[in-house]
């Protein structure tokens, strides 16, 4: 933390704990769902879902429309990696491209 000059981890470890799932309200009356949680280090899990997909799962259900907003708006503006592939690729398609032929023409 840059503030604090304290260590912090990126994702929020340890989480705190919660004997129940509850709602909880910011300053801005923002709602904030607090799943049941009884391991510092565990992320909240559905183990049901886990037993099914096993690998690790990280979902919770979108309670506002400020949430689903600022959400939407964090990953469409995630940047992805280049990929080498999709360079040459798209390089290729612009190079092919007959400007009097659909599209679909120049990447087939």
């Amino acid at each position: 933390n840059k503030n604090t000059k304290l260590e912090e981890c990126q994702f929020g470890y340890p989480k705190e704990l919660h004997d129940s799932t509850i709602i909880q309200f910011n300053k801005h009356n923002n709602p904030k769902l607090l799943l049941h949680c009884n391991d510092l280090l565990l992320n909240p899990y559905c183990h049901i879902q886990l037993q099914g997909w096993r690998a690790n799962v990280d979902k919770k259900p979108i309670i506002s429309l400020h949430a689903a907003l600022s959400y939407i708006a964090k990953y469409v503006a995630k940047s992805e990696p280049r990929l080498a592939a999709f360079n040459e690729m798209f390089t290729t398609g612009i190079y092919n491209a007959k400007f009097d032929k659909p599209a679909l023409k120049s990447i087939q």
